[in-house]
């Protein structure tokens, strides 16, 4: 005698089975839980971790120069010399020997003032970067307080402010050093008639006689 299966049947396999899925998942939690069961994530960063101590240094990718350019760290991380970099970005367009509009910022701290009649110190020129002045913009908004103190003390510094008549050697660019072959005796390029509306014009009167323009 045959039997055939019916639509019942399978929902009530089904029902039955359903049960078991939450125990399963139940188990696979506790496991990775556990540590019983290893990630394939974690199975090849373990090889890495297992090297010792070296291994806690970060890893810096020389290739984000963007990041070092928009942070002030081209020159470096800290100090006058970062302080240098930023003045060049943003100081460095109005305080220059050539600028008539802003005051040349070469030996300020030499002066016994600043133009707005304040003592020359720290404070009198981190105020002055902080919240401008006659024909400056703040920059309380675009700088923080370790970008003024590193400018400030660049501005103190004996080194400030012509930087721009021997600027420094851009680490990037490497031809100097490098003996690369440079190509000569270069030849081919474009041949034959250069096709202007004018030749088409002489063309075709000379086929079919001038034009009368309208």
């Amino acid at each position: 005698m045959l039997h055939f299966k019916t639509e019942g049947d399978s929902v009530r396999k089904l029902r039955r089975r359903l049960p078991v899925i939450p125990f399963i998942f139940a188990v696979l939690i506790a496991l990775l839980v556990d540590g019983t069961i290893i990630l394939p994530s974690e199975a090849q960063a373990a090889p890495q971790n297992s090297q010792g101590a070296s291994t806690t240094e970060t890893h810096v990718d020389g290739l984000q120069r963007s990041y070092r350019l928009d942070s002030y760290l081209v020159l470096a991380n800290e100090g006058a010399a970062r302080g240098e970099n930023i003045y060049k970005y943003k100081c460095w367009v109005c305080h220059n020997q050539y600028q008539k509009d802003g005051p040349d910022l070469k030996d300020l701290y030499k002066r016994s003032t600043l133009m707005s009649g304040a003592a020359v110190d720290d404070d009198a020129v981190s105020a002055q970067i902080n919240n401008g002045g006659p024909g400056m913009p703040s920059f309380r908004t675009t700088l923080s307080d370790r970008d003024v103190a590193d400018l400030v003390s660049y501005l103190r510094g004996g080194t400030c402010c012509r930087g721009e008549q021997h600027p420094a050697a851009n680490p990037w660019y490497r031809a100097s050093t490098q003996k690369w072959p440079v190509q000569s005796g270069l030849s081919g390029g474009a041949r034959g008639t250069v096709r202007t509306a004018k030749v088409f014009r002489v063309a075709r009167e000379e086929r079919c006689g001038p034009q009368r323009e309208n």
